[in-house]
């Protein structure tokens, strides 16, 4: 080897070597920083002057110098995309875990624009991964990296897979096998088919785009468009039929060709392979098809003789002819067994349901009329064969007509025994089930078709207006052709409203303008009571308002009654209470020259016969009130005489003469919306004369008392010509008769 050449390995092993590496890298990263590239430029060039310095001879100086070295970070770059087009994906949550599992970072993919992350730790191993997929992709697994000493940008790319779609259909058909039986009506036994199910081999579905087939990643060309058709697949001998690795989307299967008898499968099914989840990486369709036998529908219509109305209720019979074989040739039903037995519904049909074997024969018969028909004795043959696959089911309709029976209902009123309208009615089988329901009109109500030998029930759920609920009746249906009747009558509802005297609660008031309101607010009866309660009838069951329009003569109008008249033909009762109309006594007792309020004086009301009902006595505002007493005397629920009272004064102050005028008081009847009735006395007491002093006697203050009070002395001041009588005596006397008798001011009436 030349020196060339050794030259050569040596420059070569040198560029390979890590120390020439981080030399490039620190390099490269001072290009980065101008600062720094600065700093050890001049640190060059000191270099190389104090190496000439020495090579000189000259002395050279030290000097420290503190140089700050600026490392390049980390760069890694991350990028989320399509495993098998590339393509950058949107949406995807991402994380970046340290080596003890700790999130560094999380962010979610931008299509175009790869996530940076700076200083990551140079040698460090870190994690990527996938929390949430992006729609329509599988969770990736995650990626593991190691951050390599470099400021090169590092590159971590994790890719997504695209979920895929099955089609698995598993064909199936039917055979007759065996014979089983079950309850029939009328405590017979129907008679059901037992079919053994198997595979279907050759049968061949193709499979179309439901919707365009479009590619995950939003911008691939799309697999298929809509309608297209995207596979053909036919049952092998187990009869599954497959598809796989469908891109996923909308799909519907159609039935092209079926196996030998059996009919073609019309019906297109959907198959939804859209996305589920990002940990669903096969979306897969499994399901079992069966195709159907050709079947026999068995028909009967029952209608009423010379007429095209059906009949509900006759009983037939579907029976088989001949034998009956299964697959294998064994007998499983003799002939003229009894296959199943139904009865006609309201429509007046039947559709037997037993799934007759193909290629046998039948008859249908009637066993049981329905109730009043005469059973017909016809007979009906038919042969069910094989019409091709075309063909789902072959159809057999027969009919038959009889005559029916017919029940009159009537609702009448129980007392004038007519025709009652508006009742609710129905009748009732012993199940509960309701045969008919209607409102009663102004003519008997008929039903037909009721069965002979069978208890019924006839109720009515909402009686007429005014009326009481009837029992429910009971009746059986005889087994003939002739009307029969059943008869139901309803008593009306009674209600006794009574106007009572609250102070005693059972004298009826007379004169009290009465009236009733429903719940729609309608007047339903208005009267004014009398001496007995008073009598409604007809109200409809519900709930009602008694209203006083006006009171009798001292009584006050009471509050609104509200009652029920309930569900029943017995006499109900409703009573108002009517409370008498009371007087109170109201004081204003004041000083005759001073007008002020005299507090402390006190009065006796007393009743007629002078008996004390109670002591009052002034506030400080000279203001007495009593309390309420009856203001007429009331027999049997009237008005008969004012009840009178007598006031007196009995204790004043002192210094005041004594009031001794006996007040008569008598409260008189404002209106029935007055309930306390005020008598205002305004009173005033004169101070006594000094003796020394005579005094000249004169009403008190100078006024006339007015009615209620009419039995108030008014003495005269004035002595008859010629009188030889002392005239001072004659004063003092006088004075003193004076101030003995109170001077009634005012009276007065106030309504509350």
């Amino acid at each position: 080897m030349n020196v060339y050449d050794c030259a050569n390995e040596l420059a070569k092993a040198m560029r390979e070597s890590q120390e020439y590496k981080k030399l490039k890298e620190a390099k490269a990263a001072l290009e980065q920083d101008p600062k720094g590239k600065e700093m050890a430029e001049e640190f060059l060039k000191l270099s190389q002057e104090i190496e000439l310095a020495k090579y000189q001879g000259q002395e050279v100086k030290t000097v420290k110098l503190e140089t700050v070295f600026r490392n390049a970070p980390t760069t890694t770059e991350f990028t989320k995309s399509d495993i098998t087009t590339g393509v950058e994906l949107d949406g995807a949550t991402l994380t970046i875990l340290d080596s003890d599992g700790k999130e560094v970072e999380k962010w979610t993919s931008v299509k175009g624009k790869a996530h940076v992350i700076k200083r990551l730790h140079v040698g460090e191993n870190y994690t990527l991964r996938e929390e949430f997929a992006p729609y329509g992709y599988l969770q990736a697994e995650e990626v593991k990296f190691t951050v390599s000493d470099t400021a090169d940008v590092q590159k971590v790319e994790m890719k997504d897979a695209v979920p895929v779609g099955r089609i698995i259909i598993n064909k199936k058909g039917e055979f007759v096998k065996e014979v089983t039986w079950k309850d029939m009506l009328a405590g017979g036994m129907d008679a059901a088919f037992g079919y053994v199910t198997g595979s279907l081999k050759d049968v061949t579905f193709e499979i179309y785009a439901a919707e365009d087939i479009k590619a995950a990643d939003g911008e691939s060309s799309d697999y298929y468009k809509k309608d297209e058709l995207v596979a053909t697949i036919t049952t092998d001998a187990l009869g599954y039929a497959r598809s796989e690795d469908l891109p996923l989307g909308k799909y519907y299967v159609k039935e092209k060709e079926t196996a030998d008898g059996y009919v073609l499968d019309g019906e297109i099914r959907e198959v939804d392979l859209t996305y589920r989840d990002q940990n669903t990486p096969v979306v897969t369709y499994d399901e079992d098809w069966q195709n159907n036998r050709q079947k026999a529908k068995v028909t009967v219509v029952k209608k009423e003789k010379n007429t095209d109305r059906v009949l509900e209720g006759g009983v037939f019979a579907l029976y088989t002819k001949n034998d009956i074989l299964n697959a294998e040739g064994e007998v499983i039903l003799k002939a003229d067994t009894m296959i199943e037995q139904k009865a006609t519904d309201q429509d007046g049909r039947i559709v037997f349901t037993a799934d007759l074997p193909i290629n046998g024969s039948y008859y249908v018969k009637e066993v049981q009329a329905p109730a009043g028909f005469v059973t017909t004795e016809e007979i009906k043959e038919f042969d069910f064969t094989y019409e091709g696959e075309d063909v789902a089911e072959v159809s057999f309709e027969f009919t038959y007509e009889d005559e029916p029976t017919t029940f009159e209902i009537t609702k009448s009123d129980i007392t004038t025994g007519e025709e009652l309208p508006g009742a609710k009615l129905k009748v009732s089988d012993p199940e509960g089930n309701v045969v008919d329901e209607w409102t009663s009109g102004s003519t008997p109500h008929i039903i037909k078709e009721l069965e002979v030998g069978k208890k019924y029930t006839l109720t009515e759920t909402i009686p007429a207006d005014g009326y009481a609920t009837a029992e429910s009746i009971t009746f059986v249906v005889e087994n003939t052709a002739d009307i029969q009747k059943v008869e139901m009558q309803d008593d009306t509802t009674k209600i006794l409203i009574s106007k009572v005297d609250m102070t005693d609660g059972s004298s009826e008031v007379k004169g009290a303008k009465l009236y009733i309101l429903n719940e729609n607010q309608e007047v339903m009866e208005s009267w004014t009571s009398g001496d007995q309660p008073h009598y409604v009838e007809k109200l409809p069951i519900g709930t009602y308002t008694l209203l006083e329009e006006t009171a009798p003569k001292g009584y006050i109008v009471a509050n609104k009654v509200t009652f029920e008249v309930k569900d029943t033909g017995d006499v109900q009762g409703a009573k108002m209470e009517d409370e008498q109309a009371m007087g109170k006594v109201i004081l204003n007792k004041t000083d005759k020259d001073t007008k002020k309020p005299m507090k402390g004086v006190e009065f006796a009301l007393c009743d007629s016969k002078g008996k004390v009902l109670e002591t009052l006595v002034t506030d400080s505002a000279g203001h007495a009130e009593s309390k309420n007493y009856p203001i007429a005397t009331f027999k049997n629920g009237q008005y008969k005489k004012a009840i009178t009272y007598i006031l007196k004064e009995t204790k004043t102050l002192d210094g005041y003469q004594l009031d001794e005028t006996e007040h008569k008081i008598q409260f008189e009847y404002v209106n029935d919306r007055t309930p306390v009735i005020e008598y205002t006395l305004d009173l005033t007491n004169k101070k006594a004369p000094e003796k020394d002093t005579p005094e000249t006697s004169d009403n008190q203050d100078g006024s006339t008392p007015v009615s209620h009070s009419s039995d108030a002395t008014s003495v005269s001041s004035s002595p008859k010509t010629g009188d030889n009588t002392n005239i001072a005596i004659f004063v003092l006397v006088l004075a003193v008769s004076a101030g003995c008798l109170g001077t009634v001011v005012a009276v007065k009436r106030k309504r509350k």
